[in-house]
């Protein structure tokens, strides 16, 4: 028996599906009738909800259903992408992704429709099922502590990956211009102190560092005169 798992054990249980970065969280699916006021108390409204992991590329969803005793085992696997989706919402008690279809044992009927059903009891019941099943509602849970990257996705899902893959990339360049920025201070370093005991390397060491922008034509005339002076 596993109740909870960490952060490597989801992104394990859904490696598999994707083959470039992707952020998990964790999630309550929420049933067909948790609505207020149903769902601020116990019964009712649990009917349907289940607990699982939520995952994403950018592109492409995996929804995994745990296990009711055990938070590392996989009972179901929902699969989509971002052109099945019609519309993305972020609330303060839930998220709700609306697809364009049905997608069987994820999706359920609008809030809508379940109030027709609770209010009138069975005699719109015929009514309630005209009501097409196409509401993923959710609780982004904090287990990971992704809950804020997830919803940022969710409230800005276009520009994420692209975003986040822009700020690696400035670190990288980042990295490469302060490698570049030493070894430019080490070869002056060499050029200044005479780690060369000829002084025409040295002079021919000078002119590479001005010719490549690293010292300004006052520092090649002011070093240049130093090294003369050893002659």
């Amino acid at each position: 028996m596993k109740l909870s798992i960490t952060l490597d054990e989801a992104k394990y249980l859904h490696q598999d599906y994707y083959e470039k970065k992707f952020i998990i969280t964790n999630i309550t699916r929420r049933g067909q009738c948790d609505v207020p006021p149903w769902s601020f108390v116990y019964g009712l409204s649990d009917i349907g909800s289940w607990e699982g992991n939520i995952s994403t590329d950018g592109s492409n969803f995996v929804v995994t259903k745990s296990g009711y005793t055990n938070a590392d085992k996989v009972k179901e696997i929902y699969k989509f992408n971002k052109d099945d989706i019609k519309n993305i919402s972020v609330g303060l008690f839930k998220s709700t992704i609306e697809f364009k279809e049905n997608n069987p044992g994820l999706t359920k009927r609008s809030s809508l429709a379940t109030y027709i059903l609770l209010l009138s009891g069975t005699i719109f019941f015929p009514i309630f099922l005209l009501f097409p099943k196409k509401i993923f509602q959710f609780k982004i849970e904090n287990e990971y502590d992704t809950k804020s990257e997830f919803e940022n996705f969710l409230k800005n899902s276009e520009n994420f990956f692209k975003n986040t893959e822009l700020i690696e990339d400035n670190l990288k360049s980042n990295e490469k211009y302060i490698k570049t920025d030493s070894n430019a201070k080490k070869e002056i370093t060499d050029v200044e102190f005479g780690n060369s005991n000829s002084i025409e390397i040295r002079l021919e060491k000078l002119n590479e560092l001005k010719e490549k922008n690293i010292i300004t034509q006052e520092d090649y005339n002011r070093k240049k005169v130093d090294i003369l002076k050893d002659i």
